[in-house]
C-alpha cells in the first residue's frame, strides 16, 4: 500500500520538530561547557539561538562571561584565515611576559650563563609588564602581534589573568572570582584573549574583514541583552539580524525595537497549535 503523502502542514511540523530537537541538543551542549554550567534554561536557549542565527559553533566560537557573549579567538582566526594564507597578515609568536618561578630558580643557578639569561629575561618581562600595565600578580600574561603587509605598525593584543587579578566586588562588599576560566588556565587563556583583542583591532584596519565580523559582534550585544534580561527570543527570531548591516543592528540596540518581519514570516495558526502539542509531548 502506497504511503499517503504528507500535507504541507505535516511536512512543516516534521521539519520544525527536527529543528527543535537539534536546538535542545545544542542547549545541552552549551550547559555542559564550563562557562555555561550556571546559565538558566532560557539563557542557554538564547545563546543557542544566537549561534544558529549566525552560523557559529557554540563550543568553539563563543563564551559567556558575566552574562555577556564573547566571540573567541578561534572565531576571529577562522574568519581571518584567508588573510593569513595570502600573506596579507602575519601572526608573530606569542610573547609571554608573566612572572615565572623557573626564571627565579635559574637566577640562583651555579652556571653564570643561566644566571645571566634569567636576569635578562626577567628584566625584559618586567619592562613589558610596566609598558602594558600588566600586574605582577598575574599568573598568565601574553602579548600577540599581527603584522599587516605594507603597514609599519604592528597590531598588538595584550591580556592577563590569574593570581586574583580579575576579582570583583559585589554590591554587598564581598570579593568574588569573576574569571574562573582564567584562573583555571591562566597562560592559555591570556594567550587566546590577547589574540582575540588583536584580531578585533584588525577589523578597523582591513575593511573586508571588518564587514565579516562586525555584524556578528553587534548581534552578540543584542543577544547579551536578552541573556541579561532572562528573555527568550520569540519565533520568528528577534530581531532577524542575519544578513543585516552593522548600522541596522546598532539601531536595534539603541531603540530596543525588533526589525520588521515580512508577512511571509507570519505565524501559521495550525502550525503553532501542532508545535505546542509536540512541545508538550517532547517535555
Amino acid at each position: 500500500m502506497a504511503e499517503k503523502p504528507k500535507s504541507e502542514v505535516s511536512a512543516r511540523v516534521d521539519a520544525a520538530r527536527a529543528l527543535m530537537r537539534e536546538r535542545n541538543e545544542l542547549v545541552r551542549t552549551i550547559r555542559g561547557q564550563m562557562w555555561g554550567k550556571d546559565l538558566s534554561e532560557q539563557q542557554a536557549r538564547a545563546v543557542a539561538h544566537y549561534c544558529n542565527t549566525n552560523g557559529l559553533d557554540a563550543v568553539r566560537h563563543v563564551e559567556v562571561l558575566g552574562g555577556r557573549i564573547y566571540l573567541t579567538a578561534e572565531f576571529y582566526r577562522e574568519r581571518g584565515a584567508p588573510l593569513l594564507r595570502s600573506g596579507i597578515v602575519r601572526r608573530a609568536p606569542t610573547d609571554f611576559v608573566h612572572t615565572d618561578a623557573r626564571l627565579d630558580a635559574l637566577a640562583e643557578s651555579a652556571d653564570e650563563q643561566e644566571r645571566e639569561y634569567a636576569r635578562r629575561a626577567a628584566f625584559r618581562r618586567r619592562q613589558l609588564r610596566i609598558r602594558w600595565g600588566i600586574p605582577d600578580e598575574a599568573t598568565g600574561a601574553a602579548i600577540v602581534e599581527l603584522r599587516v603587509r605594507d603597514n609599519p605598525e604592528p597590531i598588538v593584543g595584550v591580556n592577563w589573568c590569574g593570581g586574583g587579578t580579575r576579582q570583583k566586588m559585589s554590591r554587598e562588599g564581598r570579593r568574588y572570582d569573576a574569571d574562573p576560566i582564567g584562573d583555571l588556565e591562566p597562560v592559555k587563556t591570556a594567550e587566546t584573549r590577547s589574540e582575540r583583542r588583536a584580531w578585533r583591532q584588525l577589523a578597523d584596519v582591513i575593511a573586508d574583514y571588518g564587514s565579516v565580523v562586525r555584524p556578528i559582534e553587534a548581534a552578540a550585544r543584542v543577544a547579551s541583552e536578552e541573556i541579561a534580561a532572562e528573555l527568550l527570543p520569540d519565533e520568528p527570531p528577534r530581531p532577524l539580524l542575519q544578513g543585516r548591516s552593522t548600522e541596522i543592528v546598532n539601531r536595534v540596540i539603541e531603540t530596543r525595537e525588533a526589525a520588521p518581519v515580512s508577512s511571509a514570516d507570519a505565524r501559521d495558526p495550525d502550525l503553532e497549535r501542532e508545535l505546542q502539542r509536540q512541545r508538550e509531548i517532547d517535555e
